[in-house]
């Protein structure tokens, strides 16, 4: 257990594209930016000094030697002394401890994005207290609860990952709401007209798609999207998210293009899914940069 602690702890303090929560270690950036801004102004300070251009600063020298001792065994590699070169790589020992598919999406773009917003409460962007500890327990693959029976009678374990998918979950449908704010919101900044539930544009069952443009988006069409949130963990999809991050979202997205064959044919159709790790499908993550380039 304590060894388990220790690696999680080296995963969080990992930075966001390494399946981490960006909160570095000082014992990991404090040589190397010491170092880096010796480099930066040593010729500066040689000139201050009235040293020679070309003499080395002797802490400097003392720096890097203490670097290549204890973090590059390596001798003979050319040291880049930027910072962003210099901090200690990424220690993957975490792999092997957390659960499958945390290892891949934890490493997959989009997945950590909660972590760089802004806290802005009127944005919507300010997570509640539980749901930051969820999602950090997601990430790193940590006990979230006490294994129990869920309300529709199944048995969930400690990392609650049942409770993402369950149709006795009162939250999916807020999640889902919120999820076309996202795709609803944006498009208004660039000056695209859209709305929500449009009627009278079924794909043969009553069930309308979630969201429309009044104009044309692309291609001369009209842009028509539907959003589904999928589960990263439920049996389903749990190996094949093991073996490649996002594969539930490409494949919620693949389904829903066949079941809206119709109006794929006459509108920009785009299905959106999104996984509850935070890894986005190739179309919603097409859309969100489209959408980015329009609004710049």
């Amino acid at each position: 257990m304590f060894s388990l602690t220790v690696i999680l702890h080296g995963q969080a303090s990992l930075p966001l594209h390494c399946g981490g929560l960006g909160v570095r270690r000082l014992t990991d950036v404090a040589l190397p930016a010491y170092i880096a801004s010796l480099e930066a102004f040593k010729d500066l300070v040689c000139t201050i000094n009235r040293r020679p251009n070309g003499d080395r600063l002797d802490r400097l020298d003392s720096a890097v030697a203490i670097f290549r001792n204890t973090r590059c065994p390596d001798l003979n590699t050319e040291l880049d002394l930027r910072q962003r070169t210099l901090v200690q790589p990424p220690n993957t020992a975490w792999m092997t401890s957390s659960p499958i598919p945390t290892r891949s999406t934890a490493l997959a773009p989009h997945s950590g994005a909660w972590l760089s917003a802004i806290p802005v409460e009127s944005l919507g962007l300010l997570l509640p207290d539980d749901a930051l500890r969820i999602n950090v327990a997601l990430r790193l693959g940590l006990r979230v609860q006490q294994p129990h029976r869920f309300r529709c009678g199944a048995l969930t374990d400690a990392l609650s990952r049942h409770s993402l998918s369950c149709q006795q979950n009162p939250g999916r449908l807020p999640r889902h709401a919120a999820l076309n704010e996202v795709v609803y919101r944006p498009p208004a900044a660039a000056g695209i007209v859209a709305t929500l539930e449009p009627r009278g544009e079924d794909r043969g069952d009553g069930r309308c798609p979630d969201g429309i443009t009044v104009f044309p988006f692309r291609r001369g069409k009209i842009l028509m999207w539907d959003a589904t949130c999928v589960n990263t963990f439920c049996s389903t999809h749990i190996n094949d998210c093991a073996l490649t991050a996002g594969a539930a979202a490409r494949a919620a997205e693949h389904r829903k293009r066949r079941s809206h064959e119709d109006l794929v044919r006459r509108y920009d159709f785009s299905p959106l899914a999104v996984e509850t790790s935070g890894v986005l499908g190739p179309d919603f993550s097409d859309l969100l940069n489209d959408i980015g380039r329009r609004i710049s």
